[in-house]
Order: structure tokens, then C-alpha cells, then sequence
């Protein structure tokens, strides 16, 4: 699978998805549903983002009520 844009590194965008899905192609194990930018985020910087780990936190969240 290829991406269809590739973003220089330190590049910070904010991103909004439908929902955080498992997904056994893509190598983090997780994909984000119906992805859209919302902006891009000049005051933060790439050690600031959401980690793999946090991606995690926030799947399992999303079905908690």
C-alpha cells in the first residue's frame, strides 16, 4: 500500500477522522476513517503530536461511554 501524499518531516497538521479503525495493512495497526485536515499547526512542533501510543489510548476511548 502506498500513501497518496507524502508530507515533508516536521510537518504538523491537525487531522479529523470519523473514527480510529484496526487495520492489518498499514503498519502502525490502526487507521483513521473518512481523514480530513483541518489546519495546519505552525505552533506546534513534531515531538508535540499524538503519539502511536496515545493513538492507541484514544481507539480504546472511543467505545467507552
Amino acid at each position: 500500500m502506498a500513501p497518496d501524499i507524502w508530507c515533508r518531516p516536521g510537518l504538523v497538521v491537525e487531522i479529523q477522522a470519523d473514527n480510529i479503525t484496526l487495520s492489518p495493512i498499514h503498519s502502525a495497526g490502526l487507521a483513521l476513517r473518512f481523514p480530513r485536515l483541518v489546519r495546519f499547526r505552525d505552533d506546534k512542533s513534531a515531538e508535540q503530536t499524538t503519539t502511536l501510543s496515545e493513538t492507541r489510548k484514544l481507539y480504546q476511548l472511543q467505545w467507552t461511554v
